[in-house]
Parts: C-alpha cells; structure tokens; sequence
C-alpha cells in the first residue's frame, strides 16, 4: 500500500515537472510577464562590431579666408572592436507586440529542449485546409471565409 502511493506521487510529480516543460506565450500587456517570458526564452551569444575613427595632429591652423585647417604633422586612425554578450533571444518586446492568433513557445521533446520559437496558432472555428497567413488577411473573421474561399 505505501508502496502504491509512493509510486502514485512520483506520477503527479513528474506529471507536473513536464507540464512545466512547455511554456506557449501569449500576447501581454504588462511589462513583468514580458520581462519573465524573455527570461524564461533564455539567451544566446550576439557578437556587437563597432568601429572607431581617430584624427590627431600637431601645431595645427585655421585658413583666415578659406576656414581649413591645417598641420604640418598628423596621423589618422581607424580601429574595428567585437564584442560577445549575452542578449535575450526574444526582447521583452516581442511578447508585448505579439498579434493574434500567435505565440512564443519554449518546448521539451523529452529528451533535449527546443529552442524558443514563434508559432501560429490556427483557431478552431476557422478551416483546417486555409493557411494562417490568409486567416490574418480576413483579421480571423468567420463571416468573411465564405466570400475569401468563393464557396
């Protein structure tokens, strides 16, 4: 018996661990859950380039009549910086900004996790045989689907 119920919790345990494993985000206007789904969505490397430009020169003179500078010795210097950093894969913004009928998720096949990725849902009351896309064109209308498919 305590066998059985130990065997039973192990199975809400787990049951409850891969639930979690699948996160679909909704579209949100508040900026904590934006926030908490970025983080959730995690990071990945991004390498910024930024490039420099540097002019020096010595007993340097401005043209009364042409307004030019001039030196009699200078030196010009260009330099390009990369830089790794951590940034988020989806900005907070990207959940703020979401339309309808799409989401973010971040799924568990069971064995690895799936990296974060858009998806788009296809609501029930619409055609199965029409694609999302055209769905978004009628703005997910049941009325406009007779006069878009002709029927």
């Amino acid at each position: 018996m305590v066998r059985e119920l130990d065997e039973r919790k192990y199975e809400v345990v787990a049951g409850a661990r891969r639930l979690r494993a699948a996160r679909i985000f909704l579209t949100t206007s508040d900026p904590d859950t934006a926030r908490f789904a970025s983080e959730i969505c995690g990071k990945v490397d991004k390498t910024k380039i930024s490039y420099t430009v540097a002019e020096s020169s010595n007993n340097a003179q401005v043209g009364w009549l042409s307004g030019r500078t001039s030196s009699s010795k200078g030196s010009v210097s260009a330099s390009k910086h990369y830089q790794k950093s951590k940034e988020p894969l989806f900005d907070e913004r990207a959940f703020l900004e979401l339309k309808n009928a799409q989401a973010i998720a971040v799924v568990f096949d069971g064995i690895h996790p799936l990296p974060a990725t858009y998806c788009y849902l296809k609501p029930d009351f619409m055609p199965l045989e029409m694609a999302w896309f055209k769905q978004e064109r009628i703005n997910f209308d049941p009325e406009r689907v007779e006069r878009s498919t002709g029927v």
